[in-house]
């Protein structure tokens, strides 16, 4: 750990891993050894930890070149980068970044990534998969020729997307129309929290028990659905007051909606969250419901010019609170992408600022 002591117990370690053939130990170990070892005794006290420097080749540390040949795995392994893409879709640009990340042995400290390449290109939203196939197309010419001409898309690791498509859509008034049924039983009005113009009050509710108190009947709710299916809306939303508790009427209002409208996809509420807070809990189903067809097609979009551009890595999805999910989950819940564009950019700051005040 940089201590007097811990310097002399790594050059013993060393001497070991240089004499191993007269120890009779197999060269994997041997290898194993050397790069444990060299993980120790170059985080010296005068470089400081996560310190490291090449020379001809060699890791300077306490005598580093002893290794001979089993030092080549270390190198390579100090050596090599893996790529990380980034790609932002907005209402008017879409970017790419491309960041090359340096591989370094267990225990040696996260270097600064560096900048590969990056591109901007107008967004098409008539066209998603062409204005993303247009910014990797523009990312590669960025890269070709650059510091790291070996670079390809096939050596990306990791893909982390972010996207305003969604928050836009919602503040311009380009989200799609949704119908809500809500049943919330006794107690305060629904139609106090409901959202848009197409409400259905369905008759019935549970209590804070989740204990029923009245029986839902979904008569009305059959024929809002089929009329809503006329008029174009494009989803529902189905929220009951204490479906954390149960979600039995919730789930009754869904196959409700899917019986007279099969086309048209449903939210339910508990789905999203266990919380009991009904207004929150309504707009977050409404707002989920609203944004799913556009964000799907944004994934799909970036799913099919990733598999053109023989990019194989995991594909993940900035979520607002600064952390990022799987597109499985993220197709299950696309109101998590509302506002994963300003979240990148708070998390872009922090980067930038290394975590500064």
């Amino acid at each position: 750990r940089g201590s007097p002591g811990g310097c002399r117990k790594s050059k013993n370690l060393l001497k070991m891993a240089a004499y191993g053939k007269q120890l009779r130990l197999w060269p994997k170990r041997i290898s194993a050894i050397a790069r444990a070892c060299a993980a120790l005794a170059c985080r010296s006290t005068v470089q400081g930890p996560a310190t490291w420097r090449v020379i001809n080749g060699w890791p300077c540390g306490w005598r580093c070149r002893m290794f001979g040949a089993a030092n080549k795995h270390y190198e390579a392994e100090i050596m090599s980068e893996t790529y990380v893409l980034g790609i932002d879709a907005g209402g008017t640009h879409t970017d790419a970044v491309l960041l090359a990340c340096p591989v370094m042995a267990e225990g040696a400290g996260a270097p600064a990534a560096r900048l590969v390449g990056c591109a901007k290109v107008r967004t098409r939203h008539n066209d998603l998969p062409r204005s993303v196939r247009e910014v990797l197309a523009e990312l590669a010419k960025t890269v070709m020729g650059k510091a790291a001409p070996q670079c390809d898309f096939g050596r990306i690791t990791r893909v982390t997307l972010g996207a305003t498509l969604a928050v836009n859509a919602l503040v311009q008034n380009r989200a799609d129309r949704v119908g809500l049924a809500v049943s919330a039983g006794p107690g305060l009005e629904p139609r106090r929290f409901t959202l848009g113009r197409h409400v259905c009050v369905v008759p019935g509710g549970l209590d804070h028990r989740g204990v029923e108190v009245s029986p839902l009947r979904t008569e009305a709710l059959l024929e809002a659905a089929a009329s809503w299916q006329a008029e174009g809306v494009a989803a529902v939303a189905c929220v009951s007051k204490f479906s954390p508790r149960n979600a039995a009427h919730e789930q009754a209002m869904a196959e409700a909606v899917r019986h007279a409208a099969p086309q048209m996809p449903v939210t339910e509420g508990h789905r999203l969250s266990g919380r009991l807070n009904f207004p929150r809990r309504l707009a977050t189903a409404y707002f989920n419901a609203a944004v799913g067809r556009l964000h799907g097609e944004f994934l799909d979009a970036v799913e099919a010019a990733l598999a053109g551009a023989g990019i194989r890595a995991q594909v993940r999805l900035l979520k607002a609170d600064g952390g990022a999910v799987p597109l499985e989950l993220s197709r299950r819940e696309p109101v998590q992408s509302i506002l994963s564009g300003p979240a990148a950019s708070v998390m872009g700051v922090l980067a930038l600022c290394h975590g500064s005040d």
